[in-house]
């Protein structure tokens, strides 16, 4: 596979980093890679890339129209499986000079850009962000096979303000190379403040981002001088390159009565050795995306002081201190609480740090990243040479338990009270997910706090499906290791513990669900699998469920969320498999699957279970499945016709007609849905 990316520049900022750390893992993989940044504006980034194996072609200066034809010329010239776009110019240039060309095209969305508060900015005008709105989301959605974005916050955003469907996004969270960071540590703390000239005891804040409208360094410069007078060994470092905003803070650091303890110290590319010398980082943004400055503080334990935005919080979440977006009160009164408080910051620290070895890492970046183009290129990538993960691995720290919810109110209790007598002993957490619920699911799950005091819910409402709450979960879980269960199953007690004593030889645990129908007339209990299904004669299948996964994993694959119901946990497996995820059986972790009712919500399930069927083959027919048989098929819809009398029968036969015969309507209706056959 072959790889083009399309790039702005090689210059100082958090995106061009973000590709450069991805080109390793990518060579490794035995991806070629080639990027094409529309300007040559030198710096350290273009070597790194070149050393990394990656091959850079700078286009000559010129219009846009004669770059966006160098580009096509080269487009046809290198070949490439994917042209993968990155920030504004380079997206309008590269989907349209790789229209026509035959390759998939990929583009990145890496902020918030059109949140209403670029609005109060004095260099953007309302009818050239508009423009710009509409072009951007045209060329996305018809130019584009697949869109990228670095959070959910940004794939909301970007979502909804360029009228892309929520299933053409894919969230994988940028990383940092930990190697390049380095570790920190008193030493080096003090090294970097000799280099600095900053003594051993002064109270070092450091932010870092070029000085524009978004970084809101402004709030930061207020805010330290409310501080200045009762901490009089703060010092302010503000890193990055001058901007926009520069003419701005030179007039406030000039008015300021502490401005000698303030250091504007322009781009550098030592910005570990400065972040390794601070004892507080403030990230006071009007708006972001990710945040891969704040990412790059996580690694090296430093505390946090950020704006509350989304996107932050879904980076932070617990391991920082958030403030209003431009109160300048409220920011002064966070950094002097942390310099303060030595114990807080100590612990603020060290769970961002552990976040960041979970989550931030390159590695899972990179994971994630090449699922993603095995997925929209129908190629599977050797994932396997490029994996870190050493077994066995060591026990999960804490483990976070994931049950998505919707309307649960019925079942939900018997589930809770299968949860509350888990035999597991380790420290773990229960996190809710409500994908929309209007009958008091979720009231009814938070009065169970009593019984469970690690239950938490949190709101998945924002789009329907099964698999963005599962995804929303993993968002929010503190473990790292990530069990799956449903709200209207039932956990057999020895669960939890089953799944996380397989947990450390597997990166993806399953377990068996014998279907012992819960519901349903005439309940019949099956026994215990010896092996996970092979699902459409392909590959085994892991129920979503019932499993554990590895945080990490579980990050970098991600559930797909075009999978609304049916085939959401194979496509999940498979994917884990082609890319050279070690999966493993528990079978003492037994869930109880609650069968329906009544005909008609069962005739609903497995006509989704069929219909998913197509989804699946068009995914992964590239990848070995095969096309189902259609003389199969044709035995089945006879025997269908040779039973229609079991309608008439007892319970049992008649619901075993309605199954069978739902399933293949549905195999049947995703044929025609995918213009594909899979009957």
């Amino acid at each position: 596979m072959k790889i083009l990316f399309v790039i702005d520049s090689l210059g100082h900022g958090g995106a061009e980093r973000s590709l450069v750390e991805l080109v390793p893992a990518l060579r490794v993989a035995g991806v070629e890679v080639v990027i094409v940044p529309l300007e040559d504006r030198g710096g350290p980034l273009t070597g790194e890339a070149t050393q990394a194996g990656a091959t850079v072609v700078p286009l000559r200066p010129g219009s846009l129209a004669h770059r966006t034809l160098e580009l096509r010329r080269i487009v046809r010239h290198e070949h490439p499986t994917i042209v993968h776009t990155t920030l504004f110019l380079a997206d309008q240039v590269g989907r349209v000079a790789a229209y026509g060309t035959g390759a998939i095209v990929v583009s990145s969305l890496v902020n918030t850009i059109y949140d209403p508060v670029r609005l109060q900015d004095p260099n953007v005008r309302r009818h050239r962000l508009t423009l710009a709105r509409v072009v951007d989301g045209w060329t996305a959605r018809h130019l584009t096979t697949h869109l990228h974005a670095i959070s959910h916050a940004v794939a909301k955003s970007c979502s909804r303000a360029m009228r892309i469907t929520p299933d053409r996004i894919t969230v994988v969270e940028r990383g940092r190379d930990p190697t390049r960071l380095g570790e920190p540590g008193p030493d080096r703390r003090r090294r970097a403040r000799a280099t600095l000239g900053l003594s051993d005891d002064a109270q070092v804040v450091v932010t870092v981002g070029r000085q524009e409208f978004q970084k809101g360094q402004e709030f930061l410069l207020n805010a330290f001088d409310r501080i200045a007078t009762a901490h009089p060994r703060a010092v302010l470092l503000v890193a990055g390159a001058p901007g926009r905003a520069t003419a701005r803070l030179e007039s406030l650091h000039a008015r300021s009565e502490h401005a000698h303890r303030i250091h504007f110290l322009g781009w550098r590319e030592d910005v570990p050795e400065l972040l390794a010398a601070a004892d507080v980082f403030a990230f006071p943004s009007r708006y972001e995306g990710f945040g891969g400055a704040l990412v790059e503080a996580m690694a090296l334990a430093i505390p946090a002081v950020v704006s509350d935005l989304p996107a932050l919080r879904e980076v932070a979440r617990d391991a920082a201190l958030y403030v209003p977006r431009g109160d300048t009160a409220a920011l002064a009164a966070a950094l002097a609480r942390l310099l303060d408080d030595p114990t807080m910051a100590a612990q603020l620290g060290a769970r961002a740090r552990s976040l960041f070895q979970d989550c931030f890492t390159a590695a899972h970046s990179s994971a994630g990243m090449l699922e993603l183009y095995a997925r929209v290129s129908g190629r599977p990538i050797d994932r396997g040479a490029a994996r870190a993960t050493a077994f066995p691995r060591p026990p999960p720290r804490l483990v976070s338990v994931v049950v998505p919810v919707l309307n649960e109110v019925a079942d939900l209790p018997e589930q809770l009270a299968g949860l509350a007598a888990q035999t597991y002993c380790g420290p773990w957490e229960l996190i809710v997910c409500d994908n929309g619920s209007d009958d008091g699911t979720v009231e009814l799950a938070a009065s169970w706090r009593s019984r469970l005091p690690q239950l938490r819910t949190v709101d998945a409402s924002d789009r329907r499906g099964l698999n963005h709450a599962r995804n929303v979960g993993v968002a929010h879980a503190r473990g790292d290791f990530v069990a799956f269960c449903d709200g209207d199953d039932v956990v057999d007690a020895a669960w939890l513990a089953a799944l996380v004593a397989a947990a450390p030889v597997a990166d993806i645990v399953g377990g068996a669900v014998p279907v012992r129908s819960l519901g349903g007339p005439n309940p019949q209990p099956k026994p215990v699998p010896d092996r996970l299904p092979t699902k459409h004669d392909f590959l085994l299948g892991v129920s979503g469920g019932n499993c554990g996964v590895w945080r990490d994993v579980a990050t970098a694959l991600g559930w797909d969320e075009r999978f609304l119901f049916g085939g959401s946990d194979i496509e999940f497996s498979w994917r884990a498999q082609l890319g050279g995820y070690r999966i493993a059986y528990a079978p003492e972790a037994v869930v109880d699957a609650r069968a329906p009712d009544d005909l008609g919500a069962l005739a609903r399930q497995w006509y989704r279970y069929g219909e998913s069927g197509a989804t699946l083959f068009l995914v992964f027919r590239h990848c070995g499945m095969a096309r189902s048989r259609t003389v199969e098929a044709v035995r089945v819809w006879a025997w269908l016709l040779l039973h229609l009398g079991d309608l008439s029968k007892l319970p049992d036969a008649r619901r075993e007609w309605v199954r069978v015969a739902s399933y293949r309507v549905g195999r049947l209706a995703g044929s025609i849905r995918e213009r594909t056959r899979f009957l």
